[in-house]
């Protein structure tokens, strides 16, 4: 089994995790800044590059990550 991904894919991961993430919100009708978007977004998008790079290092796989615009 491989344990690396090229930069591309994990890209495309993260692409799709995200907006799979935004449809989520948008159906349930959840603030992405609450408490439940944020555990949401966890879960779907770092589940994601997770499951795709097991062994990449967290902070690697968070400088990847689009920042949530949570206004304030």
């Amino acid at each position: 089994m491989n344990k690396t991904i090229p930069h591309t894919q994990a890209k495309s991961i993260l692409d799709t995790a995200t907006r799979l993430f935004a449809l989520i919100v948008e159906a349930r009708q959840i603030d992405p800044g609450s408490h439940e978007g944020i555990e949401l977004y966890s879960e779907i998008v770092y589940g994601a590059l997770w499951r795709a790079a097991p062994s990449a290092a967290m902070e690697s796989l968070y400088n990847r990550l689009p920042k949530l615009d949570v206004g304030q």
